[in-house]
C-alpha cells in the first residue's frame, strides 16, 4: 500500500505520464481556453447582465490586493469562471458547503480583520435575505463594504434544477413558483445604505467604478437574466427510460459532440 506523498511521486516520476511536461500541460490548457472560451458572443451581447461577463469586468477593474467575498449561485459559480484574481487579491468563497447567507457576514469578518480595508462583496437576492439584518452591522462600524446583489429573481440553481429534470415545474424558486423577494435597493436606503443600479452591460463598466470608488458602505443592484444558464457545469443526462447518469468532472455540460470529446480526451474516457 502507498501512500499519497508516494504515489503523487512515482507519477511525476513517470515517463508514461499522460499529462507530459509541464510546459506542454500549460500548452494544452490554452488550446481548451482559446477553442472553449466562458465568455462567448452570447454572453456578452444581452439586455440584460450576464453574470460571467459581469465578474470579467469586475476583474478587469478592480485594483491589486482588494479583498472579495462571494456568495452562493451564481456569485459563486460565475466567479470561479470568469474572475481572474490578481496579485496580493483575496478571495473568500464557501463553494464546497454552498449556504446561503454567508457572504455578508464573510465580508464583515474580512473587513474587520484587515482593519477595516475595503472588502467586495458579491451575492445573491435571495442569500442576502438570509442575513440582511447584517447591513445595519455595516452601517453601525461605518464599514467600507461594496456590496454587488446579483438579481436573477429568485434563486438561479434551484430553477435551472427544476428546469432540466422536472419539465420546468417551478416549487419555491421565482414570484411565480410562490418565492417572493424585496427590492434590494429600498431595503439598502432604508438602512441608509448609498445605492446604484446596472441594468445592461453598457451601463457596467461606469457603474462597477462607481462602487469600487465610493468611500463608504454601498449597495448595486445587478439585473440579470432570470433565465440565465450557469455553464460549463458537471451535469446528469436522463435516459429514456428516466434513469439518471451521472457524468465524470471532464465531461461538462453543454455535451461535446462525441467525437469531439474523445479528441481532447488524453486518457479513455469511462464508459456510460
Amino acid at each position: 500500500m502507498q501512500d499519497a506523498k508516494s504515489f503523487i511521486t512515482d507519477l511525476l516520476n513517470s515517463e508514461n505520464n499522460a499529462i507530459g511536461s509541464k510546459d506542454q500541460w500549460l500548452k494544452k490548457c490554452a488550446e481548451y481556453k482559446a477553442n472553449y472560451p466562458n465568455i462567448t458572443p452570447e454572453r456578452q451581447n444581452t439586455k440584460s447582465v450576464d453574470s460571467y461577463y459581469f465578474f470579467k469586468r469586475l476583474s478587469a477593474l478592480s485594483e491589486d490586493g482588494r479583498t472579495f467575498a462571494f456568495g452562493n449561485g451564481a456569485a459563486c459559480v460565475s466567479s470561479y469562471q470568469s474572475f481572474d484574481v490578481k496579485p496580493n487579491q483575496r478571495v473568500a468563497v464557501n463553494s464546497g458547503y454552498a449556504s446561503m447567507g454567508y457572504d455578508l457576514p464573510a465580508a464583515i469578518g474580512a473587513c474587520f480583520a484587515s482593519d477595516k480595508k475595503e472588502v467586495i462583496c458579491v451575492t445573491g437576492d435571495g442569500s442576502i435575505q438570509l442575513n440582511i439584518q447584517e447591513l445595519q452591522t455595516i452601517v453601525h462600524h461605518k464599514l467600507p463594504i461594496k456590496i454587488f446583489v446579483l438579481n436573477n429573481q429568485g434563486y438561479i440553481s434551484i430553477r435551472n434544477t427544476q428546469k432540466a429534470f422536472f419539465n420546468g415545474y417551478f416549487v419555491g424558486a421565482n414570484k411565480e413558483s410562490g418565492l417572493g423577494l424585496p427590492d434590494m435597493v429600498r431595503v439598502a436606503e432604508a438602512y441608509g445604505i448609498q445605492t446604484l443600479t446596472i441594468r445592461n452591460h453598457e451601463e457596467l463598466d461606469t457603474q462597477i467604478s462607481k462602487v469600487l470608488s465610493y468611500p463608504g458602505p454601498i449597495l448595486c443592484d445587478v439585473k440579470l437574466d432570470p433565465e440565465e444558464e450557469m455553464y460549463p457545469k458537471l451535469s446528469s443526462i436522463m435516459r429514456e427510460d428516466g434513469t439518471m447518469v451521472s457524468k465524470p468532472l471532464e465531461d461538462l455540460y453543454p455535451f461535446l459532440d462525441r467525437d469531439e470529446f474523445k479528441r481532447n480526451m488524453i486518457i479513455k474516457p469511462l464508459d456510460e
